[in-house]
């Protein structure tokens, strides 16, 4: 699956954490389905898959999981998952993925655009209309 992010999620209060939280906070989303949800079976797999000790992992999804104050999102207070039984729900993740869709599509009508001008150019060369 495919996951868009912005160059601004740097900008998150999530990069004042620990570099642990924010390992574990990237694996969710990568691991994340078009509504957000991730099936991890369990906090030993996605231990595993963050490359990060069970502890670590813990921790940081206690972060994860808390209000954050800091968060200028405070639709969840601030929290960033919610825990399901087969995994966790990435709270904002549509929010964010309606934003992704919006720009993926908005760069393509722009590439689209220019190549119709340029193929439009080109004929026009081509016949004669522009030296």
């Amino acid at each position: 699956m495919f996951n868009k992010t912005f160059g601004n999620i740097t900008d998150q209060s999530i990069w004042l954490e620990s570099s642990n939280t924010v390992v574990t906070w990237v694996t969710l989303m990568a691991k994340a389905d078009k509504n957000g949800k991730t099936s991890i079976s369990s906090e030993r797999v996605l231990a595993h898959m963050a490359n990060l000790s069970l502890e670590e992992v813990r921790d940081a999804l206690e972060i994860l999981e808390a209000p954050n104050p800091d968060d200028f999102d405070q639709d969840f207070e601030g929290r960033k998952i919610k825990r399901l039984e087969d995994g966790w729900l990435i709270l904002d993740y549509k929010k964010w993925f309606g934003l992704s869709k919006h720009e993926i599509t908005k760069e393509g009508n722009r590439l689209r655009q220019a190549k119709s001008r340029e193929k439009k150019k080109l004929e026009k060369e081509k016949s004669g209309e522009i030296k």
